[in-house]
């Protein structure tokens, strides 16, 4: 990136619970992780809080209404993102290296197209947005807000959204009552395979955008590169950026 660049790594979030084998993924309360078997999402505090403390770091403070903020993406997520996510796990998008049939499966396809079909649905003002298949890759899912800053404000700026909707396999260890693919929202909790890594990714930023464009808050260029290969390894992430990089 160049010095006029900025990066909010979305996946960082859930990086900070994959550090640990026993713990919690819950950093305000709490979860349930049992290896990278059973992962406990919090729909409420969390997550929210995350976004909120991310963007008041990164805005000035008097422009920014924190508690309103707070206010929007939790009823975002409560009344909406948690039922996305909840329809997400029940899809088996393993990436391709536990499922080499993957595109005739269509799975990864399903869940991209499911979150691009969502991310048009809240309308947020200068969204353009594009599926793009290289042949023989898996496929991304690419966005683009444009900068609503003046020039001195820094809108020659850019921020990357990252994050990827392709998931680990099944494995073993769940408890009897969870499962991989059946999502379960107990106690505040949603279970279930990727919902933590990475499928909230994509829903959370385009929330935080949202939320921002609510309260008029001007913001640099922002784009949003959502892949589906990388649990194993992002082989197909250079290539696409190699044809993202004049954009």
């Amino acid at each position: 990136q160049s010095q006029n660049d900025s990066v909010v790594g979305v996946h960082g979030f859930d990086r900070h619970a994959e550090t640990f084998t026993e713990g919690v993924l819950d950093r305000n309360g709490p979860g349930c992780m049992n290896g990278h078997t059973e992962w406990g999402v919090n729909a409420h505090a969390p997550i929210t809080q995350f976004i909120a403390e991310t963007l008041e770091e990164r805005l000035p403070i008097h422009e920014l209404d924190k508690a309103q903020l707070l206010k929007d993406v939790s009823r975002s997520w409560d009344d909406d993102i948690v039922r996305q996510l909840h329809d997400y796990i029940e899809v088996p998008a393993k990436s391709p290296a536990f499922d080499t049939q993957w595109a005739q499966h269509g799975l990864l396809h399903r869940v991209l197209h499911n979150a691009a079909d969502w991310v048009r649905a809240q309308t947020v003002p200068g969204l353009q947005l594009e599926i793009i298949e290289l042949p023989g890759r898996t496929p991304v899912l690419f966005f683009e807000v444009p900068a609503t800053r003046t020039a001195h404000e820094g809108s020659q700026q850019t921020v990357l959204m990252y994050g990827h909707l392709d998931k680990q396999p099944e494995f073993n260890g769940w408890r009897s009552d969870l499962g991989p693919w059946s999502p379960q929202y107990l106690d505040g909790l949603l279970y279930g395979r990727g919902a933590a890594d990475d499928g909230y990714a994509v829903y959370a930023s385009v929330a935080a955008v949202q939320a921002l464009k609510r309260q008029q808050v001007p913001h640099p260029r922002i784009v949003g590169l959502i892949e589906t290969g990388e649990e194993s390894g992002s082989p197909d992430l250079i290539p696409y950026i190699d044809v993202l990089r004049a954009r």
